[in-house]
């Protein structure tokens, strides 16, 4: 009876530490490979931010602050755009600009996150020199590129009157910018070629 025991004992003994080293080995070798993996990851991350290209881990409810651009395809001047609290510079006819202001844009659509944007062009100015036009407005759409940035709120002026917010990575005439929007100038020109002077 006693040399059963001990046989048990042993089985036992046996059991325990060949489910300890299973333990130890499952344990192990996920977490070393877990290791390398999020040092290889945070190594790319280094690079990645030292060439300013990190892309953001964007959440639902995020905000991503933007540069402002504006894109005037109308015959007039815009000789003053505000976005929000921000001057963001101003427009000739059938052309853009980039570099003053910012925004702070949805990482994700969001319809009912509005912009305040005011702006005055050169009818505008003639009947009322202090007078701006004003819309709260739902930007499009966000337009990210393959790392999930976005740098540009472009705000495009329409002939007929309307106006959109593109939240986007991508500039006017790349295929991926929204709306398949070209530059202001390369517009007019295709819509008038005999009349292309009208265009500057």
């Amino acid at each position: 009876m006693s040399r059963y025991l001990g046989l048990l004992k042993i089985a036992s003994f046996r059991n325990v530490w060949w489910f300890g080293f299973l333990l130890a080995v499952f344990s192990i070798g996920p977490t070393g490979c877990e290791s390398r993996e999020s040092r290889a990851k945070a190594l790319e991350r280094e690079r990645l931010i030292a060439i300013g290209q990190w892309p953001p881990n964007h959440k639902p409810g995020d905000l991503v602050p933007m540069g402002i651009g504006l894109l005037n395809y109308t015959d007039e001047e815009i000789d003053e755009v505000y976005v929000g609290s921000s001057w963001a510079a101003n427009v000739p006819k059938h052309s853009s600009s980039t570099g003053a202001g910012s925004a702070d844009t949805p990482a994700f659509y969001d319809p009912n996150y509005k912009i305040n944007v005011r702006w005055r062009n050169e009818s505008l100015f003639k009947s009322d020199e202090k007078a701006l036009f004003n819309r709260d407005m739902v930007p499009e759409v966000p337009q990210k590129d393959r790392l999930g940035r976005m740098t540009w709120l472009w705000i495009a002026f329409f002939p007929d009157g309307s106006v959109k917010l593109f939240p986007t990575f991508a500039s006017p005439g790349d295929p991926d910018f929204p709306d398949g929007l070209i530059d202001p100038t390369k517009t007019c020109i295709r819509e008038r070629p005999d009349n292309r002077e009208s265009c500057y």
